[in-house]
């Protein structure tokens, strides 16, 4: 969720987020697992211009 929220400058949040997990397998041979992150962002108008 992390690399989702800081790939959009200023973004604070995800709003109306969905998280998917999906993986594939050959059995005794090899596999893979991973999360899919997919939402909004909320962006903070401050962080965006660049204030601190």
């Amino acid at each position: 969720m992390d690399n989702a929220i800081e790939s959009v400058p200023g973004a604070v949040g995800l709003v109306d987020g969905v998280i998917t997990q999906n993986s594939w397998y050959i059995p005794y041979i090899y596999g893979e697992n991973w999360i899919e992150v997919e939402g909004t962002p909320l962006i903070d108008p401050l962080l965006q211009k660049g204030y601190r």
